[in-house]
């Protein structure tokens, strides 16, 4: 981990869950695997095509978290604007969402449920 150059306001969770995608514009829906969240955004993995994902296109994004009590699913749903796209190879993308209202809650606390950490 690179601590000297870290400019993230808050500890990500690393997880492996599900994220469903709808496209705002087309109502396209897609799905892809949660890497890390944070209460201000979400980054996941996702198969794409020449029209999504696309920087500054506006989703709305579906999830479950854990509850921490009773590991009953809390469902979350968010609208945001993706601000960055990686290409893994011609079709997975590493995509990056952030939230237009953050979460209620720090994702990070809830490590002791996450599939897996850094």
């Amino acid at each position: 981990m690179n601590t000297g150059a870290e400019k993230r306001k808050e500890e990500r969770l690393c997880c492996d869950w599900v994220i469903w995608l709808v496209d705002s514009v087309t109502q396209k829906r897609y799905h892809g695997m949660i890497r890390d969240l944070s209460s201000e955004g979400v980054a996941f993995i996702c198969h794409g095509d020449d029209s999504f994902p696309q920087k500054d296109q506006n989703i709305t994004a579906y999830f479950c978290v854990p509850k921490i009590e009773s590991g009953d699913p809390y469902e979350v749903m968010r609208n945001g604007s993706v601000c960055r796209i990686n290409s893994l190879d011609k079709f997975v993308r590493t995509v990056y969402v952030k939230f237009e209202v953050p979460l209620s809650f720090k994702p990070a606390e809830l490590k002791s449920i996450a599939v897996y950490r850094n």
